[in-house]
């Protein structure tokens, strides 16, 4: 009888499955709220690439290791919307265009634009520096 009881109660494999993709969701989303993506090392420890586009239609998608090295070597300040300003169209530029406030995304698809990648010690360094 008992076995009975449970079999009414559990659920087909579906719903368990549909189940543990909505609670991993859930879980991400949380960890989003908890630690929020404010900079490039952010996007990096993240593994998401940078995807930048400019309102003529040019669009670059960028390793986040690779600008976060960038960045860090000039100096410049890797907050998302500072980095949105530093930002420059090649093709607007060339064409003598009004420089435009460039879009970033974070997207999860391999990068188009090739940056030297940060030294393998320097990486780690940091990471323990954040941590």
């Amino acid at each position: 009888m008992p076995s009975q009881i449970h079999r009414r109660h559990l659920a087909p494999s579906e719903s368990l499955a549909s189940m543990f993709q909505f609670c991993s969701r859930l879980e991400a989303m949380a960890r989003e709220l908890v630690n929020p993506i404010s900079d490039l090392f952010d996007v990096a420890c993240r593994h998401h690439t940078v995807k930048v586009s400019c309102q003529c239609g040019n669009v670059g998608i960028f390793d986040p290791h690779a600008l976060w090295y960038l960045f860090e070597r000039k100096g410049w300040n890797d907050r998302l919307p500072a980095v949105r300003k530093r930002m420059r169209c090649l093709q607007c530029y060339y064409a003598k265009r009004k420089r435009t406030l460039a879009t970033l995304e974070l997207a999860d698809v391999d990068h188009t634009r090739q940056l030297p990648m940060p030294d393998i010690v320097e990486w780690k360094r940091q990471l323990r520096r954040r941590r």
